[in-house]
């Protein structure tokens, strides 16, 4: 058994996690260029109430979602290559190894026994200060529940933010949260052009596009960081990675500088 460039496998799929986020973010960029959502001024014709309303006239590529899986794959797989490893640093062989998470604290160390129990004592430790459990490190878990919620679902939704400088409020939209002042007349609007958009079906009338709102693509409400920007979450995932690789890198090399036969 050789463990020749140690973390080196780990390394290398982060940085194709970083990767395949650059060219997340070129896509996402080209794709909100085509103002694919806008936020629009509606007023009830028999009460005079203003109101929001969300047009669509694109949705989501499904190109971006299978970028977006790939990324969190890669940097997920990260996390195994490492646990393997770090068996072959222990001296023992690697075999159904996998990095452990629990979905409770307490669980944690019969998932370390079923995946990672070959390790030295030291580095389960080191597993076990990282707290790979919802309430402990909920960043860390996240990372594994979006590898295993890509599969099954839908994770990319379209998020608005108000760039306004005047005092806000948040303001429901569909679901989404939006940010806008307190008195509709103020809103900068303009009128709209309206081709292309597509409108739920109401009694309300658009008198005005919203001006100073801009769109981001973030992860759904309900999924795993849900509301954070994706291309955030997936640097602050890679980060972490790496510094969890970082910290296991300084801790057994020290002790094993080049290999382990």
């Amino acid at each position: 058994m050789a463990v020749s460039i140690p973390f080196g496998g780990p390394k290398l799929k982060v940085a194709r996690g970083r990767k395949h986020t650059a060219e997340l973010q070129t896509e996402i960029g080209n794709y909100l260029s085509r103002l694919p959502y806008g936020i629009f001024l509606q007023q009830d014709t028999q009460t005079g109430d203003h109101s929001v309303e969300m047009g669509m006239r694109e949705r989501i590529p499904a190109d971006l979602v299978i970028i977006f899986g790939d990324a969190i794959h890669n940097i997920r797989t990260a996390l195994d290559l490492l646990a393997n490893d770090l068996v072959a640093l222990s001296g023992e062989f690697p075999k159904g190894v996998y990095f452990p998470f629990s979905k409770t604290a307490e669980d944690l160390e019969n998932q370390i026994k079923g995946k990672m129990s070959s390790a030295r004592s030291d580095i389960l430790d080191i597993v076990r200060s990282l707290k790979p459990y919802p309430g402990g490190n909920d960043l860390l878990r996240a990372i594994h529940d979006l590898d295993i919620t890509d599969k099954h679902k839908t994770l990319l939704a379209v998020s608005m933010v108000q760039t306004f400088s005047s005092p806000m409020r948040n303001v429901v939209v569909d679901r989404l949260t939006i940010q806008a002042e307190p008195d509709w007349a103020q809103l900068p609007i303009e009128v709209a052009d309206m081709a292309g958009y597509h409108f739920p079906p109401s009694a309300k009338t658009i008198i005005g596009r919203v001006k100073g709102v801009a769109s981001n693509v973030a992860l759904s409400e309900g999924a795993p960081l849900g509301g954070t920007p994706v291309i955030e979450a997936l640097d602050k995932a890679a980060s972490l990675v790496e510094g969890i690789i970082k910290i296991f890198e300084a801790h057994c090399l020290r002790f094993q500088p080049s290999s382990v036969e």
